[in-house]
């Protein structure tokens, strides 16, 4: 309760503006029509040149699509500390200011149990531009289109084993949670990081409850990230994607990108992989000014692309820190 009060007290009164009617459906329409993006895995960190510059190239593809919200899968940020979520703030508000903005919490956003109590105070703080309630697991709830819409976001991720390897999952309890969330009346849209192929062994029978929850509920839409690639697998009822192009080192064969889904009339009629070209304008833009050490004025345009193209073609620092940390 002490966080919830704090949170409160420094973000103050938030307006939703998650309802957006005159430009997202027909107050008439029995059923909602509206599009939104899906994006992961942006590693937010100050001095990564690529990442800067492919994150700067998702918010701003985002923006130019006119989402009726957007959806981040989690490993918004590399570490958690709050200097990456002030720039990861600030990027938003340049970008794609008034959109609701939802991020589920992922293995590189510090809300690991038992970690550093002020870096989960910082996911929570920090995202939140309009009202949500967390649950205990940090799991939480949001509608849109007067309800008709319902997104619920899933924390998979539940801690370390005695090895010192990270558990995903979703215990029974947050499983309770997601069946009452549930309305088959809604669109609903559930959101998690860790896709179920990754879940840890232990969590095999949640595994199997969950998918049951999923299709009793008629789930048309669950959306992960934490692999650094784009999936789509279409079942009869549910499409699930994976996505985590937005700024991380990428899974081999994979090209930086965020997801744009129309739905029409409460079924997803368009799903769009839209890729980023991250050799462009917005590489040499002074990208963050919340004193993060962001590259700022230290890059030239005459030597841009050349900076870029070293720091794909062998391991920088910041690939290096993410080998060593691990993506799982």
């Amino acid at each position: 309760m002490k966080a919830n009060s704090r949170i409160r007290k420094q973000t103050g009164p938030i307006q939703d503006r998650s309802v957006r009617a005159k430009r997202i459906f027909s107050a008439k329409a029995a059923k909602p029509t509206f599009q939104f993006v899906y994006m992961g895995d942006s590693w937010v960190i100050g001095g990564n040149l690529t990442g800067e510059a492919i994150f700067n190239g998702v918010l701003s593809g985002t923006a130019k699509q006119k989402p009726s919200f957007v959806i981040h899968g989690g490993d918004g940020v590399f570490s958690g500390g709050a200097d990456q979520y002030r720039c990861l703030k600030f990027k938003l508000k340049k970008y794609i200011p008034g959109i609701p903005f939802i991020m589920v919490p992922g293995n590189h956003d510090g809300v690991i149990t038992g970690s550093n109590p002020n870096k989960k105070y910082n996911f929570a703080n920090y995202i939140a531009n309009f009202p949500r309630k967390f649950t205990p697991d940090l799991d939480f709830a949001v509608s849109f289109l007067q309800d008709r819409v319902r997104v619920v976001a899933m924390n998979t991720v539940q801690g370390f084993n005695s090895q010192g390897q990270t558990l995903y999952g979703l215990t029974n309890r947050q499983l309770d949670y997601l069946e009452k969330q549930l309305t088959p009346s809604r669109f609903n849209i559930v959101t998690m990081h860790v896709p179920l192929n990754e879940w840890t062994s232990g969590f095999s029978k949640q595994k199997a409850r969950f998918l049951k929850i999923i299709n009793q509920k008629k789930v048309p839409l669950v959306l992960q990230s934490h692999a650094h690639e784009y999936k789509k697998v279409t079942g009869k009822i549910t499409t699930f994607i994976t996505s985590g192009g937005a700024g991380a080192a990428l899974d081999p064969g994979n090209i930086f990108h965020y997801v744009q889904i129309q739905v029409t009339n409460g079924k997803v009629s368009k799903i769009s992989r839209k890729e980023v070209n991250w050799i462009g304008s917005n590489l040499g833009q002074a990208p963050c000014n919340c004193k993060c050490s962001s590259t700022h004025s230290r890059m030239r345009s005459s030597t841009k692309e050349a900076k870029v193209r070293r720091s794909i073609s062998g391991p920088s620092v910041y690939a290096k820190r993410a080998s060593r940390q691990g993506r799982k």
